[in-house]
């Protein structure tokens, strides 16, 4: 995997993981890419939904998942998107601005593909916000936990089907800390 141009290459993954926005938290698809970009990721994390859990009828991502054929694809098969299709400080209008004067002259990029003009129209209105504002309390803390409560930062073996084994395991374990979670927290309330 390379960053950019200019990187060396260094065996490294992208793991990936699809979860549940409705207030489980749960990662429902889970996979591991060998591309340094989420550009390409989108369409194989819906994909990778088992049957069982049946199709998601929403699906909301961040700007590094933007891939103007893929979003038109799953919204053609019915799937209503929110993907920000600028940068997170593009989309967010701020009380007060204290970034650097370099970041606040630099304009977010112009948008030409109607498909994605739609998409950040779609994400302005309030409805939109409100939903696309679940990506960060569900995705997010899924990845933190895993990172910080469970200490897992890096994968212990090699090879793209051993560490896709490995990712699978982390996720289940995952899994099974938050439905422990969830079965307690009624008795508590």
């Amino acid at each position: 995997m390379r960053k950019g141009k200019s990187s060396s290459v260094t065996q490294s993954y992208n793991a990936q993981a699809s979860v549940d926005a409705d207030g489980s938290q749960l990662v429902v698809s889970a996979h591991i890419s060998r591309c340094s970009a989420d550009n390409g990721e989108l369409e194989a994390g819906i994909q990778n939904i088992p049957a069982q859990l049946g199709s998601p009828k929403q699906g909301l991502a961040d700007s590094g998942f933007v891939q103007i054929e893929a979003i038109e694809r799953i919204q053609q098969s019915g799937i209503d998107l929110y993907v920000s299709v600028q940068s997170e400080a593009a989309n967010n209008q701020r009380r007060y601005d204290l970034r650097p004067e370099k970041a606040l002259a630099k304009a977010p990029q112009k948008l030409v593909d109607p498909t994605l003009i739609d998409m950040r129209e779609k994400i302005r209105t309030e409805a939109g916000r409100k939903i696309y504002a679940l990506r960060q309390q569900s995705v997010e803390p899924v990845f933190g936990i895993i990172k910080q409560a469970m200490g897992f930062r890096q994968f212990s073996l090699r090879a793209l089907s051993k560490v896709s084994a490995e990712w699978t395991l982390v996720c289940l374990a995952y899994n099974c800390k938050r439905l422990f979670n969830l079965i307690k927290l009624p008795q508590n309330a």
